[in-house]
C-alpha cells in the first residue's frame, strides 16, 4: 500500500482511518519523534491536536485578491457577512461557522476578545477588513446556510500589496481540509496563480481550483482554455482536478457548474473522517519529506567525505615523489636567477679590461713597448674585480636564491636556527681561482675576449654555487626525508580516519537504525489505522448557493472622467518658444566638438521629431484587462479577437492605411536564422549551453541525465547534468519549438510576407508561428490616424508564457505615450507594482507624465462612491512609485464598443484628451527637453572650458616639471666621459696595432730569412741586404694599412658613443613624456689623417749591421741569424714604438675633438626640443580652437535659452 503510487485523491475513496487510534497515536509520538527536525515535528503535532480536538472541517478558500473568495462564501452563507469590494478587503484570516451568534477577536499583539451581543453586519466586516489590528476573526450564527460541524475560513489575497496579507494566508491554509482554489476566469492563466498553485501544492494535496465570475463570459471556455490550464498545471507541477466554474451572483448561470460544486462539498461533509485523514495525511507527507531530507543530507555528507579522501590520497601521491621534485626545484633556482642576474655589468667589464691589462699575458707587450710595469697596480684592479663581481654576485644571485631556497626549506617544517645554518653555506667569496679558470676557457687577447672572459667568470660562479649546493644537499635530503615520513604518516592517519568515516557513512546511508526504525514504526502505525471506507450510497446536499446582487446604480463614466483629469490630470509647464531651425543651427554648430557627441544626437533626434511629427502609443498591461477589446474601440470596430485566454502572441504596430498599403493590409516579417538560433542560445545560456545549430539544439534533449536501462536494472547516473534539471518546463518547450521551427521554416526565415487582417488574427493566436515572428504591421484607420499615431499592441505581461513578457517589455523604449490598462476587479495588485517598476526601468522614467493609466470596466462598479474608493485606491498605489500623482481614468472599453464609441463607456473624453496630448503635450514637452538640454549643453561647454584650463595649468606644470628634470639629467651626462671612453679606446686599440705589428714582423723573418731564400752562387750579403729591404718595406705597408683600419674601428667606435649619448638622452625624455625626435646617428665619425710609418733611418743602419755576415753557413750554421733578428728587432722596436705613441696621441687627440664637439651640439639639439616643447605645450593652437569654438556655442546656446520667451497655457 502506497499513497503515491495511488495519489491522495483515490486513496481516500477507498481508506478512511480509525479516530480513537490516530489521537492515540498522536499522544504517542509526544514522546517518541524523530531523530532529526524534532521542532519543525512538535509544531507539526501541536497542529494536529487542536484540529483532533476541534472535531471541525474547514474548508479554506484562497485565491489572489478580488477573485471572488468573499462573494462565494456569503453566497454558500446566504448572508453577506464578508465585505466583498474591487480593492484588497480581507485583512486578516476570518473563519465562519454555524452556532450561537458570537464574535471570537484575537489581536497582533495576542490579546484575545469574545463578543456575545452580535453587531450588525456592517460591523463585522470592518473587523474583517483588519480594523482595530485584528489577526484572526472567527464568526459563529445560526443565520448560517452551514451544516453543523463545517467552518469556512477566508484567506486574504496573496497578492496584495500589503506583504502580512500573504503570510497570514500561508500560515492558515495547511490547516484546511479542503482547500478551494479561486481563480477570476478571465485570469487564470496568469503567472501569480501558477506560482501560487505551486506554492499550495507543496503542502496541501486537496486542492480544487474554482473558476469564478463565469458570468463575464459569453460562451464557456472552449479547448483552448482548458488547454492553458493544463499549461498552468504543468507549471505549478500540480496533481489536481479539473477545474470548477462558478458565478456566485448568478449562480442559476448556464456556464456556472454549482450543482456539481455543492455536491463535492456535501460529500465531503457527509464524510466525517475527512479532519482525521487530513492528520493521517499530514504525518504521511512529513514521514516522506523526512526520508527526502535524510537522503539529502546524507548524500551531500557523504560526496563531502569523497572528496576529502580523494584529495588526502592525492596530497600523500605529491609526497610521494616529493624528493626528487625538490631536488629539480632547487637546482632549477639557480638556472632560474642565473638567467635573469646580470653578474658583470659595464663596471664590472672595465674592471675586467683593466685586470686583462695588468695579466701577464700583456706584461711581455709592456716590456715590449717599454711600458711601465708594477705588482702593486695589477693586484689593485684584480682586487678591483673582485670586490665588482662579489658585490653584483649578493645582489643579483645570492640574495634571490637564498630566499627562494628559505621558501622551500620552511615548507619542509625547518626551524629557523637550520634554515640560518644551510642557507649561510650558500655563500661564498670570489677568489683569484675563480678568475684563473676563467682566463683558461679564454683564447687570444682581444677586444671580443672581455666579454667572454666576463661571460666564462659567470660560468664559473654559477658551477661554484651548484658546487656548494651539493655539498649541503645531504642534510637537505635528511630534512626532506624526516619531513617526507613525517607528512606521509600525518596522511596516513587522516586517511584511515577518513576511509573510516566514509565507510561509517555509507553504512549510515544504506542502513540508519534509528531513522528508520522511526520511520518503519510510525508507517506501520499509520497502515495499522487505515480501514476500508464505505462511500454513502447517496449523498444528501447539504449546501445552498444563494444568489444574491445589489443593483448597481448608473456610474456616468464619461463626467467622473473629466473630474478625474480635472483634479488628478497632467499639468502643462511653460514652453519655451524654440523652432527646430534653431535647434538645427545648435546640432550643425557642435559636429565640430566630438566630446559634444551624444548631445548633438540628441538634438538632432528632438530637430527631426519637430520637423516631422509622428507619435507611439504603446497599449500595455496585463493579460485580459480589455486591451484587444480597447484596440478594437480605438480602431472603431470588432476587428481583433478578445477572450479570457492570452491571444497576443507578440506586438503588433497599428499604422494609418498608405497609398502602398490599403486598409486591412498587414506586413510580417520573419527571424532570420541567426536570429532564431540567438533565441535558442539566449534560453540555453542559463543552463551554460551554446549550440551552433538547431540540430544540436535538439541532441540536447536526448542526452538524459539517466541511461535508459531494462526493467528492475539499477539506472546510472551520468555526469553530464541535463537540461531538463537546469531549465523550466517552459523554456524547454520553447528552446524545442525554435529548433524544430528553425528546421523546418528555412524557406521563409528572414523572408516578409503580406496577409489581410483575418490572417494576422489567426497568427496571432498561434503562440508557436509566434516564436518565428520578428515584428508585425497592420495598415489601418483608427482614432488616432488623424495625428499620425502608430499603435502598438503588446502581449498580457504577466501571461504564463514568459515570451510574451519579454517582448512587451521591448516596445516600450521608443514609446511617446504609454496606455496602461487595469481591470475594475483586480485593480492594483503586488505584480502591477513589479510590472510598473520594470516598465518605468525599460523606458529610463521615473514620473508618470506620458502614462495614461486607464481602469477598465468601471461600469462594474456598484455606485460612484465604490467607483471612487478603487480610483483612490488604485490612485494611491500608483503615486508611491512615481514622484509625480498620476491621473487614473475610468472607462469601460466593452461599453464603448457595444455603443459605438459613445460617451457611455467615458472614451470619447479619453480619446479627445490624448489627442490633445499628443498634439499639444508632446510638442511642449520636445520643446521643454530641447530647453533643458540647451541648458545642459551650456553647463557642459562651461564644465569642459573650465577643465580645459585646468588641463591647460596642469599639463604646463607637469610639462615644466618634466622639463627641468630632463634638462638637469641631460646636462648631468658629462661630454668628457664619452671622450675619456674614446681615448681609452684608441689607446687600446693602437697598443693592439704595436703587438700585432711586432708579431708580424716575427711571422714575416722567418718566411722571408730562411736558407731556401738564399743562393750559394750568388753574393749573399747582398742577397741579405736585399731581402731585409723587403722585409722591412713589407712592415711599412703592413701597418700603414693596419693603421688606417685601427683608425677606422677607433672612429666607428666614436660614433657607437654618440649614438649611447643619443639612447640615453631618448631615454630620459621618454621617461619624463617627451616626444623622442632624435636626430641622425652616423655611423662613423670621421678624421683627417694623413700621417705614415717611415723607416729611412733603420735602412741607413741596415749597411753596418749586415757586414759582419758574408757567408751563408756562417749565417745559417752558426746561428748568426739569431743575433742579427735581435739586432734588427732593436732597431724596429723604437720606431714602431715611437710611431704608435705620436700616432695613438694625434688620433686620440683628433677624435677626443670630435665626439666633443659633436655631442655639445647634439646636447644642445636635445635642450632646445625640450624648450620648443614646452613652448608648444603651453601654447597649443588646437586646444586654443577648442576653446574659441566652445565658448562660441555657450554664447549662442545661452543667448538662445535666455531669448526663448516661454508661454503660460494650462
Amino acid at each position: 500500500m502506497s499513497v503515491n503510487d495511488q495519489g491522495y485523491m483515490n486513496f481516500e475513496q477507498t481508506y478512511t482511518v480509525n479516530e480513537a487510534a490516530l489521537k492515540a497515536l498522536l499522544e504517542q509520538l509526544k514522546t517518541n519523534p524523530p531523530p532529526i527536525q524534532q521542532s519543525e515535528f512538535y509544531r507539526l503535532l501541536h497542529r494536529l491536536e487542536l484540529k483532533a480536538a476541534s472535531l471541525q472541517m474547514t474548508i479554506a478558500f484562497a485565491g489572489l485578491f478580488s477573485s471572488g473568495k468573499s462573494s462565494l462564501i456569503n453566497a454558500l452563507l446566504g448572508v453577506e457577512a464578508l465585505p466583498s469590494h474591487p480593492v484588497p478587503t480581507s485583512a486578516n484570516v476570518v473563519t465562519l461557522s454555524r452556532g450561537e451568534e458570537s464574535l471570537h477577536l484575537k489581536f497582533t499583539n495576542g490579546d484575545t476578545k469574545t463578543i456575545n451581543s452580535f453587531p450588525d453586519w456592517e460591523e463585522v466586516q470592518s473587523f474583517c477588513k483588519g480594523y482595530g489590528a485584528i489577526e484572526k476573526l472567527h464568526i459563529q450564527s445560526e443565520s448560517f446556510q452551514l451544516p453543523y460541524g463545517v467552518q469556512l475560513m477566508d484567506t486574504p489575497g496573496v497578492d496584495s500589496t500589503e506583504e502580512l496579507h500573504a503570510s497570514a494566508a500561508f500560515e492558515a491554509l495547511p490547516n484546511a481540509d479542503v482547500i478551494l482554489f479561486c481563480m477570476d476566469v478571465q485570469q487564470a492563466a496568469s503567472s501569480q496563480n501558477t506560482d501560487f498553485l505551486a506554492s499550495l501544492c507543496q503542502f496541501h494535496w486537496r486542492i480544487i481550483p474554482i473558476m469564478t465570475q463565469v458570468d463575464k463570459l459569453k460562451e464557456r471556455p472552449g479547448p483552448q482554455f482548458l488547454s492553458h490550464f493544463e499549461h498552468l498545471k504543468t507549471a505549478a507541477k500540480a496533481d489536481i482536478e479539473p477545474p470548477i466554474f462558478i458565478s456566485a451572483h448568478h449562480p442559476d448561470h448556464e456556464q456556472s457548474e454549482t450543482e456539481q460544486l455543492l455536491l463535492n462539498l456535501s460529500a465531503w461533509c457527509a464524510s466525517y473522517h475527512l479532519p482525521f485523514m487530513t492528520i493521517w495525511g499530514h504525518l504521511y507527507q512529513f514521514k516522506n519529506q523526512l526520508q527526502v531530507n535524510i537522503r539529502e543530507f546524507a548524500n551531500r555528507k557523504l560526496e563531502a567525505q569523497q572528496q576529502q579522501v580523494h584529495d588526502l590520497q592525492n596530497e600523500r601521491e605529491d609526497w610521494e615523489v616529493f624528493e626528487k621534485r625538490f631536488e629539480k626545484k632547487l637546482f632549477r633556482i639557480i638556472d632560474q636567477f642565473w638567467e635573469k642576474a646580470s653578474l658583470t655589468p659595464h663596471s664590472a667589464r672595465v674592471a675586467a679590461r683593466n685586470y686583462l691589462h695588468e695579466k701577464a699575458g700583456t706584461k711581455k707587450a709592456k716590456m715590449l713597448l717599454q711600458l711601465p710595469f708594477t705588482r702593486k697596480s695589477q693586484t689593485d684592479h684584480e682586487n678591483k674585480l673582485l670586490h665588482e663581481l662579489q658585490e653584483q654576485m649578493d645582489i643579483h644571485f645570492y640574495l634571490p636564491v637564498r630566499k627562494e631556497v628559505e621558501v622551500l626549506l620552511y615548507e619542509l617544517n625547518c626551524s629557523r636556527e637550520r634554515v640560518r645554518e644551510i642557507t649561510s653555506q650558500l655563500h661564498f667569496h670570489i677568489t683569484s681561482d675563480i678568475l684563473l679558470r676563467a682566463e683558461r676557457k679564454g683564447a687570444r687577447l682581444s677586444q671580443e675576449y672581455v666579454i667572454q672572459f666576463c661571460r666564462n667568470i659567470s660560468l664559473e660562479l654559477k658551477f661554484e654555487m651548484k658546487q656548494r649546493l651539493q655539498l649541503i644537499l645531504p642534510a637537505i635530503q635528511r630534512y626532506a626525508e624526516e619531513a617526507k615520513k613525517e607528512k606521509i604518516q600525518e596522511l596516513d592517519k587522516g586517511l584511515e580516519q577518513a576511509w573510516q568515516n566514509l565507510h561509517t557513512l555509507e553504512d549510515k546511508q544504506t542502513k540508519d537504525e534509528a531513522i528508520q526504525n522511526w520511520q518503519t514504526h510510525v508507517e506501520e502505525q499509520l497502515t495499522n489505522l487505515l480501514q476500508p471506507a464505505n462511500p454513502p450510497a447517496s449523498v444528501k446536499r447539504l449546501f445552498q448557493l444563494t444568489a444574491y446582487q445589489n443593483e448597481n446604480e448608473a456610474v456616468d463614466l464619461h463626467k467622473l472622467a473629466q473630474y478625474q483629469w480635472h483634479h488628478h490630470g497632467k499639468r502643462r509647464e511653460s514652453v519655451p518658444q524654440l523652432t527646430a531651425a534653431q535647434l538645427a543651427d545648435v546640432a550643425e554648430e557642435m559636429k565640430d566638438l566630438p566630446t559634444l557627441y551624444s548631445f548633438t544626437e540628441t538634438v538632432e533626434r528632438l530637430v527631426n521629431k519637430l520637423n516631422t511629427p509622428s507619435y507611439r502609443i504603446a497599449l500595455f498591461g496585463k493579460f485580459s484587462t480589455g486591451k484587444s477589446t480597447l484596440l478594437n474601440v480605438i480602431a472603431e470596430g470588432a476587428h481583433f479577437p478578445a477572450s479570457p485566454e492570452p491571444t497576443t502572441a507578440f506586438p503588433m504596430e497599428i499604422r494609418p492605411p498608405t497609398p502602398e498599403f490599403s486598409n486591412g493590409r498587414a506586413q510580417v516579417r520573419y527571424k532570420t536564422a541567426d536570429e532564431l538560433l540567438q533565441d535558442i542560445n539566449d534560453y540555453l545560456q542559463f543552463a551554460g549551453k551554446k549550440v551552433v545549430n538547431a540540430a544540436e539544439a535538439q541532441a540536447l534533449f536526448t542526452k538524459k541525465r539517466y541511461n535508459d536501462s531494462s526493467e528492475g536494472e539499477e539506472q546510472e547516473e551520468t555526469e553530464e547534468t541535463s537540461i531538463h534539471d537546469l531549465l523550466h518546463e517552459e523554456e524547454l518547450q520553447v528552446i524545442w519549438k525554435l529548433s524544430e521551427k528553425l528546421l523546418e521554416a528555412e524557406h521563409h526565415a528572414g523572408s516578409t510576407i503580406f496577409l489581410d487582417q483575418h490572417e494576422l488574427e489567426l497568427l496571432t493566436k498561434d503562440n508557436e508561428q509566434a516564436l518565428l515572428v520578428k515584428e508585425a504591421v497592420l495598415y489601418r484607420a483608427h482614432a488616432f490616424s488623424d495625428v499620425n499615431a502608430t499603435i502598438i499592441d503588446t502581449p498580457g505581461v504577466d501571461s504564463i508564457h514568459t515570451l510574451h513578457t519579454e517582448r512587451a517589455f521591448e516596445e516600450l523604449r521608443n514609446a511617446d505615450v504609454m496606455i496602461y490598462m487595469m481591470y475594475y476587479t483586480h485593480a492594483f495588485s503586488r505584480s502591477d507594482v513589479s510590472v510598473i517598476q520594470s516598465m518605468a526601468a525599460a523606458n529610463d522614467i521615473r514620473t508618470s507624465d506620458h502614462t495614461f493609466f486607464l481602469l477598465n470596466a468601471s461600469d462594474l462598479a456598484e455606485n460612484e462612491r465604490e467607483l471612487h474608493e478603487v480610483l483612490s485606491y488604485t490612485t494611491a498605489n500608483l503615486q508611491a512609485l512615481y514622484q509625480k500623482p498620476p491621473c487614473v481614468l475610468p472607462v469601460s472599453a466593452k461599453e464603448a464598443l457595444a455603443h459605438n464609441n459613445s460617451s457611455t463607456g467615458g472614451w470619447p473624453f479619453i480619446k479627445q484628451t490624448i489627442q490633445a496630448y499628443l498634439q499639444n503635450e508632446i510638442t511642449g514637452r520636445l520643446k521643454i527637453e530641447a530647453a533643458r538640454l540647451l541648458k545642459e549643453i551650456e553647463q557642459e561647454c562651461s564644465r569642459q572650458l573650465y577643465q580645459l584650463s585646468l588641463d591647460r595649468v596642469t599639463r604646463i606644470q607637469r610639462v615644466e616639471s618634466a622639463g627641468e628634470t630632463v634638462v638637469s639629467q641631460v646636462k648631468a651626462m658629462s661630454v668628457n666621459v664619452y671622450v675619456e671612453v674614446v681615448k681609452e679606446e684608441v689607446h687600446e686599440q693602437f697598443f693592439h696595432l704595436m703587438q700585432r705589428t711586432m708579431f708580424k714582423f716575427g711571422d714575416e723573418f722567418k718566411r722571408v730569412l730562411n736558407r731556401g731564400s738564399f743562393s750559394e752562387t750568388q753574393n749573399f750579403t747582398s742577397q741579405l741586404k736585399r731581402q731585409t729591404y723587403e722585409l722591412l718595406h713589407w712592415i711599412m705597408r703592413e701597418f700603414n694599412d693596419d693603421m688606417r683600419m685601427t683608425l677606422w674601428r677607433c672612429e666607428t667606435f666614436a660614433a657607437q658613443q654618440f649614438q649611447q649619448f643619443q639612447r640615453e638622452s631618448a631615454e630620459a625624455l621618454k621617461q619624463a613624456g617627451f616626444p623622442v625626435n632624435m636626430s641622425e646617428s652616423p655611423s662613423s665619425l670621421p678624421v683627417t689623417f694623413q700621417e705614415k710609418l717611415e723607416l729611412d733611418d733603420i735602412f741607413i743602419q741596415i749597411d753596418p749591421l749586415i757586414e759582419g755576415y758574408d757567408h751563408l753557413n756562417q749565417f745559417f750554421v752558426h746561428e748568426g741569424i739569431k743575433a742579427y733578428r735581435e739586432s734588427l728587432e732593436q732597431l724596429l722596436r723604437p720606431c714602431i714604438q715611437q710611431a704608435s705613441v705620436r700616432f695613438r696621441a694625434l688620433v686620440a687627440e683628433m677624435l677626443a675633438d670630435v665626439v666633443n664637439e659633436k655631442l655639445n651640439a647634439e646636447r644642445e639639439v636635445v635642450l632646445q626640443r625640450i624648450t620648443d616643447y614646452i613652448t608648444a605645450s603651453c601654447t597649443s593652437t588646437d586646444e586654443e580652437d577648442v576653446q574659441i569654438r566652445l565658448r562660441s556655442l555657450q554664447q549662442h546656446v545661452f543667448n538662445l535659452h535666455e531669448s526663448a520667451s516661454f508661454s503660460s497655457d494650462v
